[in-house]
């Protein structure tokens, strides 16, 4: 038997503005970094003979690497290796970029190789998890895998790579 009707509470618009504010600005902000990660590829792919015009329309440095030397141990070297489409719902492109970070470390006099690049990797990976989709750039991150590679030659040296998924959309 029926006793009573409840009506739920809908909140007003002034409750959930700062929700909606935020939400907004979020997709705004996987927007703006989709349309400028498909033109910085574009613009890589189409002028592969020079990295200058991109650099002037990003403002960016074009700075020249060069080997790591001793003095420059520990180091974490971040490497792009995919960017591929995942699915096409609708109007957007999903896309799935891989990256390799390599944490690099030489012997020194107090830890191992493997420790100090160990403790350098967790480093990384304890800060690209702390928001899973790195300020609302994208809709979220994966460890692919981890290996290790402990390499002797005139001094002892270890590189531990790992690589990861960041998914994002694009139109």
């Amino acid at each position: 038997k029926l006793v009573d009707i409840k009506t739920p509470r809908i909140p007003s618009f002034e409750e959930k503005r700062a929700d909606i504010e935020n939400l907004l600005r979020q997709q705004q902000s996987q927007r703006k970094f989709a349309e400028m990660a498909e033109t910085f590829t574009n613009m890589v792919y189409e002028q592969s003979d020079s990295l200058a015009p991109v650099v002037e329309k990003f403002k960016l440095k074009l700075q020249t690497a060069t080997g790591i030397t001793r003095e420059q141990s520990p180091a974490l070297l971040v490497f792009p290796e995919s960017d591929a489409i995942a699915q096409q719902p609708n109007d957007r492109v999903e896309r799935q970029l891989v990256v390799r970070v390599v944490a690099l470390a030489r012997e020194t006099g107090s830890d191992a190789p493997e420790v100090i690049a160990d403790r350098l990797l967790v480093a990384a990976h304890a800060a690209l998890f702390a928001n899973l989709n790195l300020g609302g750039l994208c809709l979220g991150i994966q460890e692919l895998d981890c290996e290790w590679d402990v390499e002797d030659a005139d001094a002892t040296a270890a590189a531990i790579p790992a690589r990861y998924q960041v998914t994002y959309r694009t139109r």
